[in-house]
């Protein structure tokens, strides 16, 4: 085995691996010190050993004299907590780590092995009434989230068997007799309101009940377009109308963009930041003005 480059830290620093990266790089967690509480900063290095200094850690570290407990999380998530504070903060780095890929699972923390998360896709009964065709690619659509996660490090694992080739005819209701309102067990629509989706996602939840499966369902439309994908979320049994989290149920309307890689970071809890180009780029909700921006500059979803 031949030495591909070195590098030394400056005296009196540690240095940790975070992840290997795609194409032969690195990136390490440096620590000025050797005490509990001595600050630390990410360092990339390319193929060839060149290091980059990750900016957020330093910008972070100006406002809060310094960083510790640096962890990655996924995407381009880290935590890690401020000078002067027993608080741990999400930090955005705005550029994910491109982990390599491998048919391995990668290991747990507890050096357990991660097993392949199950994924099926579903599509209206094209012979029936009042269902829009599907005008893209669904296979394609679908692959784009398999390859983006696949280079992250998670496994999506699609059973060609079921169906036709992996498509299989969705058991949603969308006529008599099961259907008793258009706007809440007609599940050929998701609608931009949290009253209906509220109501709808126990339908939802009945007929993909699967926890261990995530379900990609095309459906007419969603949130009132042709174009969107949405995340069903699990409605709050203690307040009506309120939502605990996401769940692993995405729909797609029927010429949806090229989404589902997005979505799907919303099925493994990752939420909105306002940073275009990032996966999880999207209004947060919070301030209107704030989530201008975004609405204008994502490129992700």
């Amino acid at each position: 085995m031949s030495q591909l480059w070195t590098w030394t830290p400056p005296s009196n620093n540690t240095v940790s691996l975070v992840a290997a990266t795609d194409g032969g790089g690195l990136v390490v967690n440096q620590q000025s010190g050797t005490g509990n509480g001595s600050p630390q900063s990410v360092i990339r290095f390319d193929p060839s050993g060149n290091p980059t200094r990750d900016s957020w850690t330093s910008t972070a570290a100006a406002s809060a004299s310094a960083l510790t407990n640096i962890s990655y999380i996924a995407a381009d998530a880290f935590s890690a907590t401020q000078s002067g504070s027993t608080t741990t903060s999400l930090f955005s780095s705005g550029s994910p780590i491109d982990l390599p890929y491998s048919v391995f699972p990668a290991p747990a923390p507890d050096n357990a092995s991660k097993q392949m998360i199950n994924i099926q896709v579903f599509r209206l009964d094209p012979t029936q009434p009042n269902v829009q065709p599907v005008t893209v690619d669904m296979t394609e659509r679908v692959n784009s989230a398999i390859n983006f996660w696949q280079k992250q490090g998670i496994l999506l694992n699609w059973n060609k068997t079921l169906g036709s080739n992996g498509i299989q005819i969705s058991p949603l209701c969308f006529r008599a007799p099961c259907l008793h309102s258009d706007n809440i067990d007609n599940l050929t629509n998701v609608q931009n309101d949290a009253v209906i989706v509220y109501a709808q996602a126990p339908y939802f939840f009945r007929q993909f009940s699967n926890p261990k499966v995530i379900y990609y369902s095309f459906i007419n439309y969603v949130a009132g377009t042709d174009t969107s994908a949405a995340t069903i979320n699990i409605p709050n049994p203690a307040q009506s109308k309120t939502f605990i989290g996401p769940s692993n149920v995405v729909v797609a309307a029927h010429s949806v963009d090229d989404v589902l890689p997005h979505e799907t970071g919303h099925v493994f809890n990752l939420n909105h930041v306002r940073s275009a180009g990032n996966l999880m780029c999207g209004a947060l909700g919070s301030n209107w003005f704030a989530d201008l921006w975004p609405a204008l500059t994502c490129s992700s979803w």
